[in-house]
């Protein structure tokens, strides 16, 4: 075969091992029980994930790790009480407001795949949804 008809590769290189991951996910799951064996109502293991999540946040920051994902809102969770997939919501509503504008500010881009269920319409159709944040984009496009 002459070197000019054969194809050239667009695959890049594997990157070297490293000691810290490139991506980390997590599916949240436990706050409730968390908050039942300790005698609390469930919104506040709820609460507690979410101050989980700031520190997770903070800490792929702190070890250059460039993306994290977080598993938020399963169809399983259609199956609590109406009361409760509510109040997820709002707190889920009101941390994103009080939050993307903080993680942009410190150059993280915030993606969320799938749909934002909707608290006032219920929003039976959107199933599940997932968070992605890019902690590093410049980082990341390098490797």
């Amino acid at each position: 075969m002459s070197d000019s008809s054969r194809v050239s590769s667009t695959t890049r290189s594997v990157p070297p091992p490293s000691d810290r991951p490139r991506h980390v996910a997590v599916i949240m799951d436990g706050n409730g029980r968390w908050a039942k064996a300790r005698g609390l109502p469930r919104i506040a293991g709820h609460r507690k994930g979410l101050e989980a999540v700031r520190g997770l946040v903070q800490a792929c920051g702190d070890h250059e790790i460039p993306y994290l994902t977080l598993f938020a809102f399963s169809s399983e969770n259609w199956r609590r009480p109406e009361s409760e997939v509510r109040l997820l919501m709002e707190l889920f509503l009101t941390a994103l407001q009080k939050e993307v504008r903080r993680l942009h500010s410190n150059g993280v881009r915030f993606r969320v795949i799938g749909d934002i269920p909707s608290p006032i319409a219920g929003a039976k159709g959107n199933e599940e949804f997932l968070l992605y944040l890019q902690l590093y984009p410049e980082l990341s496009s390098r490797l």
